[in-house]
């Protein structure tokens, strides 16, 4: 029986087929450990002191946990940065996804194309995804091996605390095994993705970073816009009382205006009266928060997508279109990077495990539709179509 040929992963690395079945990077129940599932919330801890030390500490990637924590959390507490974040995903994701023969053998080709059909792959693209976020994600290949041949029968996310990067390089990803070890990613095991945003190390490529003080600068205004309407969106009750009232009336007195903000109802003594004030001109204090609060959104919105009409209230036609443009730039961009991760690693080890190395390999392809008025030729704003001609 000959040998089985010597495969090899996009980075040169040899594959062990033993290893393959073998779950890698299983998150732990225990409650300490290096990849424990239990970490303490952080929003609500965070202030501008320790914002600069989370990015601080990560910045080289020696400390991540803070920052990757502060990063999923944000996609929780932040409905604005989650649905822009979310829709950008989902720009992607909805694409049609094929395969390009690129010179290889056309069953070959259609193996690939039918494994990027299944319906498990398509889940896990917006998993991949998260790495916009966070700057990397890491999906570990769960493996079949029957007599047709080696199948992935899952493609499972993988909390990226669970992951660090090497110390020397600050490049290189690895698997943490303790608290203080790690080892490289086991070839043909894990699509770990990196996506292009920025030049510089992975770990401060993520827009999670981006956002982040623009995050803490909107927390803050909505927590005082809400003091705010505590304060002045509620008429102040004033309750007096004159010099002969008892110590007992003082104090009824007082409960019946602390009850008076929620019952609307008051029952008092006749020596003792209640009166209800209206702060002037609140509502024109109150836009001052709003309109910052938008400004904040209208960051996160250019931060993540690099306009604002897809998300928030455009003008004119022309402006739109432009809009347009960029989005549909940003998921080219998102769609070319995502299926370079996706043809080196999950295409070509799923083909070197059934039909060993070859010269040329398929490659993963999203259908990218035309760019926002491409096919409207001489059509400028406030021009208006000819109008048809007479019927024949």
């Amino acid at each position: 029986m000959p040998p089985e040929p010597t495969l090899q992963d996009h980075r040169g690395r040899p594959v062990r087929r033993r290893s393959l079945r073998r779950t890698s990077a299983a998150q732990s129940n225990a409650v300490a450990g290096a990849r424990s599932e239990w970490y303490e919330s952080l929003y609500q801890r965070v202030n501008p002191t320790t914002m600069a030390w989370i990015l601080h500490e990560s910045r080289y990637g020696f400390d991540l946990d803070r920052f990757l924590l502060l990063a999923e959390e944000l996609e929780e507490v932040d409905t604005h940065y989650a649905g822009v974040l979310r829709a950008r995903k989902r720009a992607t994701t909805k694409l049609p996804l094929a395969v390009e023969p690129n010179g290889a053998a056309a069953n070959v080709a259609a193996a690939a194309d039918k494994l990027l059909q299944e319906p498990f792959v398509a889940k896990a693209l917006f998993d991949i995804l998260d790495a916009l976020g966070k700057g990397f994600s890491c999906t570990e290949i769960l493996w079949r091996c029957e007599p047709s041949g080696w199948t992935p029968r899952e493609l499972k996310w993988r909390d990226p605390r669970h992951f660090r990067f090497d110390e020397y390089d600050r490049e290189t990803i690895l698997l943490r095994t303790g608290l203080a070890q790690a080892e490289p990613l086991p070839p043909f095991k894990f699509i770990y993705h990196q996506p292009v945003l920025k030049s510089g190390l992975p770990v401060r490529n993520g827009l999670a970073r981006l956002c982040a003080w623009t995050w803490l600068y909107k927390h803050y205004t909505l927590r005082d816009w809400m003091a705010f309407l505590e304060i002045y969106g509620l008429p102040a009750r004033v309750g007096k009382y004159g010099h002969s009232a008892r110590d007992e009336d003082v104090a009824i007195l007082k409960d019946e205006v602390a009850k008076l903000g929620s019952s609307a109802a008051a029952v008092i003594p006749d020596e003792l009266s209640l009166e209800i004030v209206s702060a002037s001109n609140a509502g024109g204090h109150g836009q001052v928060f709003e309109a910052a609060a938008r400004y904040w959104d209208q960051a996160l919105s250019k931060a993540i997508v690099g306009q604002t009409m897809t998300s928030e209230s455009g003008s004119s036609l022309s402006q739109a279109r432009v809009h347009m443009e960029v989005a549909h730039d940003v998921t080219e961009s998102d769609a070319r990077h995502l299926a370079m991760t996706l043809s080196e690693q999950l295409v070509m080890p799923y083909v070197q495990l059934n039909w060993g190395p070859q010269e040329r390999y398929p490659l993963a392809r999203f259908e990218i539709p035309q760019r926002p008025g491409e096919n409207l030729e001489g059509e400028a704003d406030g021009d208006e179509p000819e109008p048809p001609g007479p019927p024949a």
